[in-house]
């Protein structure tokens, strides 16, 4: 594959990551609501599991895009075209787990699909405790 596909779906992965990043600021707290709203008998039990994988999915969401972050730019740094912002972050992850790094593929259709469900995992959860707080009706 060229270098420069290679440089664009590095880019694109390190964006992406964000995603789940985002996803996980909010759906932590909407777990915690969850696991009140339950507690309180707002809700029944099935909130919490709800929650539960969208918060799941929020991370997941990172996680597959930082292993074709990090795949992506092990294979340009073997080919000497790494860009400098990502440089530190790879021999960071090396000098800590560098059994990790040679270990990620990439997701290219991950990247996408898993944010995308979780997303709508994390919006249902949300609409479901802003429901059983009475937020919304």
């Amino acid at each position: 594959m060229p270098v420069e596909v290679w440089k664009a779906k590095a880019n694109r992965y390190a964006t992406l990551r964000w995603i789940g990043v985002g996803l996980f600021c909010v759906a932590a707290p909407n777990l915690l609501a969850a696991i009140g709203a339950v507690a309180t008998d707002k809700a029944g039990g099935g909130l919490i599991a709800i929650s539960l994988f969208a918060t799941g999915l929020s991370l997941g969401s990172f996680g597959s895009n930082d292993d074709a972050a990090l795949h992506a730019f092990a294979d340009l740094d073997r080919r000497d075209a790494l860009d400098p912002k990502f440089k530190a972050e790879l021999d960071a992850e090396r000098a800590k787990r560098p059994g990790r790094v040679e270990a990620c593929h990439d997701h290219p259709k991950a990247s996408v699909i898993v944010p995308t469900v979780a997303s709508l995992a994390l919006g249902l959860a949300v609409w479901r405790v802003a429901t059983a707080w009475g937020l919304i009706s």
